[in-house]
């Protein structure tokens, strides 16, 4: 019976083999695809505690923008129900357009979250400038 060829190392076993390989490279675990939708979740809950802020800040304050506006009654030209109404509506339409970008495409979740967090951003400093126009808000 021949043996091993010279100069060729003889294994033994092939499972020896592997768990050598095994601990020379280290196993690089793929990412958890759960932690992209972290990204889109952060983005909408600071997307809508922005537009709570700016919302709560803006009630019963004269408005600038007309489409938000009370149009008759005692609060007629100022943010009250019809325009609350709406920027909830803009921010619930947002936080689905965002969930369905997200689903839809994967390697969007970032970019959505991202996104999500510069509209929240833009709600809050709004906020921001209302209660630094009106100190005394109630």
């Amino acid at each position: 019976m021949p043996g091993p060829a010279v100069g060729t190392p003889a294994i033994d076993n092939a499972a020896d083999s592997k768990s050598a390989a095994a601990i020379a490279t280290p196993a690089v675990a793929p990412p958890d695809k759960s932690q992209a939708w972290r990204w889109v979740h952060a983005g909408v809950a600071l997307q809508v505690a922005g537009n709570l802020a700016d919302v709560a800040t803006s009630w019963k304050q004269p408005e600038g923008n007309s489409w938000l506006t009370q149009s008759s009654g005692p609060y007629a030209g100022k943010f009250y129900t019809s325009g609350a109404l709406k920027k909830t509506l803009l921010s619930v339409c947002l936080a689905s357009a965002s969930y369905a970008i997200a689903y839809k495409w994967p390697k969007t979740r970032r970019l959505v979250g991202i996104f999500n967090m510069t509209v929240g951003a833009g709600f809050a400093a709004e906020a921001a400038n209302n209660l630094a126009q009106n100190p005394n808000l109630r």
